[in-house]
């Protein structure tokens, strides 16, 4: 991503009345004029500093988000605690990002027990209670017919049996997120209206609009956005920039 994404982004948000983290979004601020706004921070180069970037970024301008944080990423460890307790302090949504079923087939681990392990990490490093998971994309889910989220008895639905691998074949019983404390999964929010930037193109994927397309008609008469943006996807020195030009 560049200067131009950047401050086709800067305009987007700065057309709602908030722009909130999804804990918000899933305790009702439902609005058409709120931006719900998620960043998975995947393992990308320098995805950690980017995340941290961006996190101020988006203080300085008001936003607040949510941040997901990736256990199998090469940035996970004890040095995080500092930043993560930036974040929050900042007034974002610290979140697990999870990729434990991926891991485990890798491993040959149990599951859960990484889930729990690590989330207990992030917990402790932030010092935040940590309700809200979302799915990591493995690069292993896609030729292996899962999703991450298949952990968790509530995705039991119709779409994820016609669609996956059953539960049973992945040698996993799935049990519920609020056994962990999680209180909602961020990519099964309502999101009448989605963007993303997966794969560093907001045109990558044919199932979300460009934001082009966005933009051309936010605020919408109906529904509220949920913007999905990666951080491994803008180089730190943007938003030195964009300080700069302020």
């Amino acid at each position: 991503m560049n200067e131009h994404d950047l401050a086709q982004l800067s305009e987007l948000l700065a057309r709602a009345d908030r722009v909130a983290p999804l804990v918000d979004v899933f305790y009702g601020d439902t609005d058409r004029m709120t931006i719900g706004l998620r960043h998975d921070v995947d393992d990308n180069h320098d995805a950690w500093n980017s995340a941290l970037a961006m996190a101020r970024w988006e203080h300085a301008h008001g936003y607040r988000s949510t941040y997901y944080f990736l256990p199998t990423a090469g940035y996970w460890g004890s040095l995080m605690a500092e930043g993560l307790r930036e974040i929050a302090w900042l007034g974002h949504e610290i979140g697990y990002h999870n990729n434990a079923l991926a891991e485990a087939r890798r491993t040959g681990e149990d599951p859960f027990a990484l889930l729990a392990e690590s989330l207990e990490e992030l917990r402790q490093w932030s010092g935040e209670p940590v309700i809200s998971t979302a799915a990591h994309g493995d690069e292993d889910c896609r030729p292996g017919g899962f999703v991450n989220y298949q952990l968790f008895t509530e995705a039991d639905s119709e779409y994820v049996r016609r669609t996956f691998t059953s539960p049973a074949d992945l040698g996993i019983v799935p049990r519920s997120i609020r056994e962990f404390g999680f209180e909602f999964q961020g990519d099964w929010l309502n999101r009448p209206h989605y963007l993303s930037d997966s794969g560093g193109s907001w045109e990558k994927y044919s199932t979300t609009p460009t934001l082009e397309a966005v933009l051309s008609e936010y605020p919408y008469v109906r529904g509220q956005l949920i913007a999905l943006v990666h951080p491994d996807w803008w180089p730190v020195e943007l938003f030195a920039l964009a300080k700069a030009a302020a």
